[in-house]
């Protein structure tokens, strides 16, 4: 065939049979034929004789190459690169096509490099590495292919626009580069992680419906510039990502299981909102959204009934078109919170609420609250059976729904907006026998005159603006009545009302209450807060047992006393003075006469079963009355004139006393009582410093609660020993003791005893002047109250409980410091008390004293403990005039070396055994040794100075020591102390001589008596220099 003008041999790929060879030289083969055709042939066998040009491109797919010729107009030539590189849009819509016409290999497209727009949809492509390198492509559509791997797209970042809807993707992470994209089309694939998309920030059309899988689209919530959103037909619950996306116009977000739309409130650029079958009930947030507008669709939801009688209206009565099911015979509520109420009593929280389940409800209880209150009743005539309806604290103005409740029971509107009760009255609620109408705006109510509230037992109609009471009058089986603060004057209408055991005309304008006399099964009357100056109505009103008459203008209180049945009455803020009638009135348990003029109690006596009685805020300055009133629990005796408490003091189930503003200086009595509890209030009341530092704290120990004053600058003891002892110094025995008194006393002492021992410092931090303390043989425990005494310069405390003298650190003006039996263990914070000269610290539990070998000041020092053992820290303490050191483990006193000022030096109960160093310190005119191991005295002999008295008992003594240096010592004026000499012992005057004799009887240290001496048979000594 060669030398011709063929350009497509694909009939020759057609013919299965054909074999041999073939020559096609000098054809102008098109691409396909030579990168396809041509390679298929060879591959059967065939031998092929053709041209192949420089730079020709090669397919593998002939309808790639088709299009590609008709976007480039070059149906038969070869195409070459440089051809192939001037193309920049190619476009092949293989939907009409038949199969073998749709394109499914892309190679040779890697060679149109200028392309920017790439549009091959409804093809057969699953391989997209030619396109790699395209990286002038922005918009690129290759849906409706067979395409599951994108990783060649993640470099082509000038991408706009990218169409790759119903492939089989699953991965979309080669996309996260591409953040140019406004465009993704991604519906009808496979994907469930959309995470690779979050940082696509410039996208605004992001359609990912249909992949089924999808549930999660937090991750987007960085895609706030998305003006079109399609997820539907996903496994998507939660949409609050889309509550930023305020440039949404478009939503596709059906068949998804959301129910809360709330994210969608502030969306208020939407115009299309389709959100049809998922689960949604509330649209309240549509209603919210003020902007929206357009088209709503919401078919196939479970719609609540305030969303279908009246969000729904509302949104198309803003022109919005809303497409919805209305099922069937369901009610339609105008108010939220009285459907929520119903739902909530029914159990039905989401489901269509129909007539049928309203007609089963019988009882409706709904408290309003802020921002929860019902205000329409609309829907609520369905609820044919209700017995009892409860909706106080509402904002209910109409009751036109409730006509058609004839079963109703009990009604309480407590606290709506009600001003008008026709629509009541004219109501067939005979059946009603509780009616609460409290806290509206009701001023008239004649129109119950002729209501049909026959049945009426229960009414309530308190903080209303009634005037006229002319409608009650037909209401005779009334036992409950409640009028409180509204504006009556005349209650001549409740006469025939004689069925009444309860009564409340409380704040309203009353003052004449003739009226009354009638009501005589009356039990409960409450009248205070009225302008009543005459009681005289009630004195027939005997079966009376609550009566409460405060805040009037009452003198006379006589027409009371024939109500004998009274438990409780209450007369506070009159004007009574004479209480005698009340002496009879012995069946009382609470009484309040607060506010008026009494000052005889005395009538009371007799009222032995009172256990509440009120008294305060008159004139009364004796309470002995009270005495025998051993029932009471509470009583209230505040701003009178009462000083003398002791009637108090047998009244031992009081759990609630009240005595502020009397003249009260001494509460004993309150302690003398073993049974009082609960709280005491005893404020404003000039009370003792013992009332305060003493009994108060014993009150509160006993766990009662007790509320009182605090004079400025008094000071409180925790201890009685010790304010005693500081009383006594400043001769203050009974007042008050305030910071400045005590910053007068400069000396305190204070011996402990049997029964009297100081236990707790507290208060004596105010003695701030103090320079001298002794208070031994206590029980002392925490000094820290001492530590900013800085003027302390003697400190005695002997004999106490103290472990810590931490708090004592900064008392540098200390000279004399006595803490000798007592506890402690540390002694390192003296280090700084470079001032003490006398330090007594023996009997305590320290072993350190390193502390101490800075104080040279010091003369005196007395240690000694079972824990010390090393004392060579006091060997610099030169100026030590007395030293006593005992009960150690002590044997080395070299330490004493250059300690010649000593005149005084205890060393007894230790292990010392050589006193060499004795023999210098000539001072010496008082020495104790005795208990110690020593056996040779002559230190002392050598030492020509020593005088005064010498104590030696108890030590292992030499022959020598006992019989000549002893003696010598004494011979020299020294009163010596010393164990009685046994008899028979050998006496030497020369002690190299009893040594030798020792060492040669090997007797060391036992007394030589003559008979061990008469063993003796051969004796040698060589005398040496010494």
């Amino acid at each position: 065939l060669k030398d011709n003008q063929i350009t497509d041999i694909s009939p020759l790929i057609e013919n299965t049979g054909i074999s041999g060879a073939i020559k096609l030289k000098t054809n102008p083969l098109n691409n396909t034929a030579l990168s396809t055709h041509i390679p298929a042939l060879e591959a059967r066998g065939i031998t092929i004789d053709y041209d192949i040009p420089e730079g020709v491109v090669l397919f593998k797919d002939a309808n790639l190459e088709k299009a590609i010729r008709d976007a480039l107009k070059i149906p038969t030539e070869l195409l070459k690169k440089e051809d192939l590189a001037k193309l920049k849009e190619l476009k092949y819509d293989g939907s009409k096509l038949a199969e073998n016409k749709r394109i499914a290999d892309l190679t040779g497209i890697e060679h149109c490099t200028s392309l920017t727009k790439l549009e091959l949809y409804h093809n057969q492509i699953s391989d997209l590495s030619a396109l790699s390198n395209l990286t002038n492509l922005n918009r690129l559509w290759l849906a409706n292919n067979q395409i599951s791997d994108l990783s060649p797209l993640s470099g082509l970042t000038n991408l706009t626009q990218l169409w790759l809807w119903s492939n089989q993707i699953s991965d979309l992470t080669p996309l996260a580069s591409l953040i140019e994209l406004k465009y993704l089309i991604l519906h009808r694939n496979n994907i469930s992680d959309v995470s690779p998309l979050a940082n696509l920030e410039a996208l605004e059309d992001l359609q990912i419906y249909m992949n089924t899988n999808i549930s999660d689209i937090s991750s987007l919530a960085r895609l706030t510039k998305l003006k079109n959103l399609e997820i539907s037909y996903n496994s998507i619950s939660d949409i609050s990502v889309l509550s930023n996306f305020n440039e949404l116009e478009v939503l596709y977000a059906g068949w998804i299981k959301i129910s809360d739309i709330s994210s969608l409130a502030h969306l208020t650029k939407l115009r299309t909102l389709v959100i049809d079958n998922c689960q949604i009930s509330d649209i309240t947030p549509l209603i919210e959204n003020t902007g929206i507008s357009g088209k709503i669709s919401l078919g196939g939801n479970p719609l609540n009934n305030t969303a279908l009688s009246t969000h729904i209206p509302a949104l198309e009565a803003r022109g919005i078109t809303v497409e919805y099911d209305m099922p069937e015979g369901v009610v339609l509520f105008k108010d939220t919170n009285l459907e929520k109420a119903i739902r909530d009593a029914l159990g039905i929280p989401t489901e269509l609420l129909k007539k049928e389940d309203l007609a089963g409800l019988e009882k409706l209880a709904y408290r309003g609250k802020d921002g929860a209150r019902i205000s329409y009743l609309t829907g609520l005539e369905h609820c044919i059976n209700l017995t009892v309806l409860e909706l106080r604290y509402n904002q209910i103005s109409d009751v036109t729904p409730l006509t058609k409740l004839t079963n109703l029971t009990e009604l309480n509107l407590y606290s709506n907006q009600l001003t008008d009760l026709s629509r009541l009255a004219e109501a067939n609620l005979s059946r009603l026998t509780n009616l609460n109408l409290s806290h509206n705006q009701l001023s008239n109510i004649s129109g119950l005159a002729d209501s049909n509230l026959s049945n009426l037992s229960f009414l309530s109609l308190s903080d209303n603006q009634v005037t006229d009471l002319s409608g009650l009058t037909n209401l005779t089986k009334l036992t409950w009545l409640d009028l409180n603060s509204n504006e009556v004057k005349d209650i001549s209408a409740l006469a025939n009302l004689n069925n009444l055991t309860y009564l409340r005309l409380s704040s309203n304008k009353l003052s004449d209450i003739s009226g009354l006399k009638y009501l005589t099964n009356l039990t409960q009357l409450i009248l205070n807060d009225n302008k009543l100056i005459d009681i005289t109505g009630l004195t027939n009103l005997t079966n009376l047992t609550d009566l409460v008459l405060g805040l009037n203008q009452i003198r006379n209180i006589s027409p009371l006393s024939g109500l004998v049945n009274l438990e409780y009455l209450r007369l506070q803020n009159n004007q009574i003075s004479d209480i005698n009638i009340l002496s009879d009135l012995t069946n009382l348990t609470k009484l309040d006469l607060q506010g008026n003029q009494i000052s005889d109690i005395n009538p009371l006596s007799s009222l032995s079963n009172l256990w509440r009685l009120i008294l305060d805020h008159n004139q009364i300055h004796d309470i002995s009355p009270l005495a025998n009133l051993t029932a009471l629990n509470t009583l209230d005796l505040r701003h009178n004139q009462i000083s003398d408490i002791g009637a108090l003091s047998n009244l031992t189930n009081l759990t609630d006393l009240r005595l502020e503003n009397n003249q009260i200086n001494e509460i004993s009595p309150l302690l003398e009582n073993a049974g009082i509890s609960g709280e005491i209030t005893v404020d404003d009341n000039p009370l003792s410093n013992t009332a305060l530092s003493n009994h108060i704290p014993a009150l509160e120990a006993r766990g009662i609660k007790v509320d009182y004053d605090m004079p400025e600058g008094l000071v409180l003891f925790k201890d009685v020993n010790l304010e005693k002892a500081i009383r006594d110094a400043l001769g203050i025995p009974t007042e008050l003791l305030k910071k400045e008194d005590l910053e007068k006393l400069k000396e305190l002492t204070y011996e402990g005893k049997e029964g009297a021992k100081i236990a707790d410092l507290t208060g004596i931090e105010h003695c701030s002047d103090l320079t001298q303390l002794t208070l031994d043989r206590n029980q002392i425990s925490d000094i820290s109250s001492l530590s900013n005494l800085n003027k302390l310069s003697t400190l005695r405390l002997p004999d106490n409980q103290i472990r810590d003298i931490s708090a004592l650190s900064n008392l540098n003006n200390l000279t004399e410091l006595q803490l000798y039996k007592n506890q402690i263990g540390d002694i390192s914070s003296l280090s700084n008390l470079t001032s003490l000269r006398y330090l007594r610290l023996d009997q305590n539990q320290y072993s350190d004293i390193s502390s101490l070998s800075k104080l040279t000041n010091l003369t005196n020092l007395y240690l000694g403990n079972k824990f010390l053992s090393d004392i060579s820290p006091l060997s610099n303490l030169t100026n030590l005039v007395h030293f006593f050191l005992t009960d150690t483990q002590l044997s080395d006193i070299s330490f004493l070396t250059d300690l010649d000022n000593l005149t005084q030096l205890g060393l007894s109960n230790n292990q010392i055994k050589d006193i060499s160093v004795l023999s210098r310190l000539t001072k010496l005119e008082l020495l104790y040794l005795q208990g110690n191991q020593i056996n040779d005295i002559k230190p002392l002999i050598e030492n020509s100075g020593i005088s005064g008295q010498i104590r030696l008992n108890s030590n292992p003594f030499s022959n020598t020591a006992y019989t000549t240096h002893i003696p010598i010592l004494k011979a020299r004026g020294i009163t010596v102390e010393h164990d009685e000499i046994p008899s028979g012992i050998v006496t030497f005057k020369d002690a190299n001589l009893e040594k030798a004799i020792r060492d040669a009887l090997e007797i060391p240290t036992e007394l030589l008596k003559k008979e061990d001496l008469e063993k003796l048979e051969e004796l040698k000594h060589d005398g040496k220099e010494g």
